[in-house]
């Protein structure tokens, strides 16, 4: 049986703080974790499912810093979750290896 993923938290992708990417690699050891991607099927889309998973998953996550990475122009409501729950994007964007879609990186801090 095939499952999608509704969103986790999991180890942080290193990559995405590198040049060629967000650039911001002075920033990378003050994250060990990262929000994982969302996805919600077209015909449940619009339903605040993605935005409440989001804030259940923070808010059990704790006092942790926090990263996500999203794609920027196609997935705008995931931007702005993400900005809704205290994210803000970072450094470069970069284009993704598997589609001509530009990432960014989103970054929460709790413990400034």
């Amino acid at each position: 049986m095939f499952q999608k993923r509704a969103g986790a938290i999991k180890e942080k992708t290193i990559s995405v703080f590198e040049p060629g990417k967000a650039d911001v690699p002075e920033l990378s050891d003050a994250f060990e974790w990262e929000l994982g991607y969302f996805y919600t099927e077209k015909e449940f889309q619009r339903c605040g499912i993605a935005s409440k998973l989001n804030e259940i998953l923070i808010s059990d996550f704790g006092q942790g810093n926090l990263m996500a990475t999203t794609e920027i122009s196609e997935n705008p409501a995931v931007t702005k979750i993400l900005d809704k729950n205290g994210f803000k994007q970072v450094g470069n964007t970069w284009k993704s290896i598997m589609h001509d879609n530009k990432l960014g990186l989103f970054l929460k801090f709790f413990n400034n």
